[in-house]
């Protein structure tokens, strides 16, 4: 059951363009046949399964998406980014994400935007912080402790030093 007679939401390029598609099956050989910014239609001998997780290599590109559908050897493969299909097509050296999209943000953006779209490091770096705080809450509690039980040591000692002085001056 293809998508492939559906009205589009954006104008489709198409090509005959020889591409690489990486998969569980390995990488092989496919052709684009027409690209969008969202999405591509491949045509290969042995397509992969309806919702497995693809690569599509493209000259220096690499884009990143999930098989949609799978219609003989036709297959649509909807895009994790959106991309520029004029940069992709022209060759041009750099991203092909769109200035809009997660991936392009990460890489403008600088190191805060980059922390601040990647969840896994703030997780971390959460976890962190909280490690700190226990740790520290921990050392200041026993260090309270210890100074208390040394306070206690102290004053029975004084007060074992004041029988011992009493006694010795009253045989």
């Amino acid at each position: 059951m293809a998508d492939v007679d559906k009205p589009r939401v954006e104008p489709r390029t198409r090509m005959s363009l020889a591409a690489r598609l990486r998969c569980t099956q390995g990488e092989r050989a496919m052709t684009v046949i027409d690209l969008s910014s969202r999405g591509l239609l491949g045509m290969m001998s042995d397509p992969p399964a309806r919702g497995e997780f693809v690569e599509v290599r493209i000259g220096g590109h690499s884009l990143i998406g999930h098989v949609r559908w799978r219609a003989g050897g036709r297959f649509g493969v909807v895009l994790r980014e959106r991309i520029s299909v004029s940069a992709l097509l022209g060759g041009s050296a750099g991203s092909a994400a769109l200035a809009g999209s997660r991936a392009a943000r990460r890489v403008s953006g600088g190191m805060l935007s980059a922390i601040g779209s990647d969840s896994t490091l703030v997780a971390r770096a959460m976890q962190a912080v909280l490690l700190v705080i226990a740790v520290g809450g921990a050392s200041y509690a026993m260090v309270r402790y210890a100074s208390s039980s040394l306070a206690s040591v102290t004053r029975a000692q004084a007060a074992m030093a004041g029988e011992n002085a009493a006694a010795s001056r009253n045989p």
